[in-house]
């Protein structure tokens, strides 16, 4: 309230003084002017027109710096340059607020998911969504069951992580690429990631969900993709899953390269061997 009292008592005073100013001038020159006007040669009117004219110039000159101070910029607080000045470098009202509620486009949200699978060091060939599903690609870089676990976990916790910023889709369907050759893959519902969010879910539940359906596939597709060229015998029998067949496979193709590859060196080694001439 005080401060509002200022705010209308300085202006009333800025007008209020050049009237003032001028009715000094006006009365003190009509005093002068009378006792002039006793004295022979003088006019009586003289003095009072001479007061009025000097008073109303000062009038005039006292508005003309008030309205140049007021609407020329200079007008310090209370100008409008002082005032455009001061907010020169704020920014719009509907300026980014980083901390306001923002959805995500599509487009945005596969770039974020691409970028903490680039973190994670999953070699992604690529995601995109197909119509209401997800469908990942990524390469085989695990050397163990434990590794190659840990690979689908990030997978499976990033997509969770879409769907949490917004990624309409249904489901993600994950792909394990050995080259040019699918492996495995498995699916992660969105309704278990929404779980998720919902805290009804943990992460372990919804990896545990998500790495089985990995054994949807048939025994005769999974032999397929982890037949590694021998008798026809495959590490599906075990009963392991799908990601542990092929992870063992993999580690028997590496056994059976290496023993080929002594074996092929111990029979050159033989042949080269001079033979003894009968006696």
């Amino acid at each position: 309230m005080v401060g509002s009292g200022y705010l209308i008592a300085v202006p009333v005073a800025l007008v209020l003084l050049p009237v003032l100013v001028v009715g000094a001038v006006a009365t003190n020159y009509r005093g002068v002017a009378s006792r002039l006007s006793q004295l022979p040669g003088i006019s009586p009117d003289g003095g009072l027109k001479a007061g009025l004219v000097a008073g109303g110039g000062l009038f005039v000159l006292w508005g003309v710096v008030l309205v140049g101070a007021t609407y020329g910029g200079v007008g310090g607080e209370f100008g409008p340059g002082a005032t455009e000045d001061e907010h020169a470098d704020e920014p719009p009202a509907d300026a980014f607020d980083p901390d306001a509620d923002r959805t995500l486009s599509t487009g945005e949200i596969v770039i974020l998911y691409e970028t903490t699978m680039d973190r994670g060091g999953i070699d992604l060939v690529s995601a995109e969504p197909t119509g209401d599903i997800f469908e990942v690609e990524y390469q085989r870089s695990a050397t163990s069951e434990a590794e190659f676990l840990e690979h689908a976990g990030y997978v499976t916790g990033a997509y969770v992580g879409a769907v949490g910023e917004g990624l309409e889709t249904t489901r993600m369907d994950a792909t394990v690429l050995d080259g040019d050759e699918e492996l495995l893959s498995w699916h992660v519902d969105s309704e278990w990631a929404m779980a998720y969010h919902d805290d009804e879910f943990t992460m372990d539940d919804v990896i545990e969900r998500s790495l089985a359906t990995a054994e949807e596939l048939s025994a005769s597709d999974a032999e397929d993709v982890v037949d590694d060229g021998s008798d026809g015998d495959s590490s599906t029998e075990s009963g392991d899953t799908n990601a542990d067949a092929a992870l063992e496979d993999n580690a028997e193709t590496a056994e059976t390269d290496e023993t080929e590859t002594a074996d092929t060196e111990t029979d050159a080694d033989e042949d080269d061997e001079p033979s003894t001439p009968d006696s």
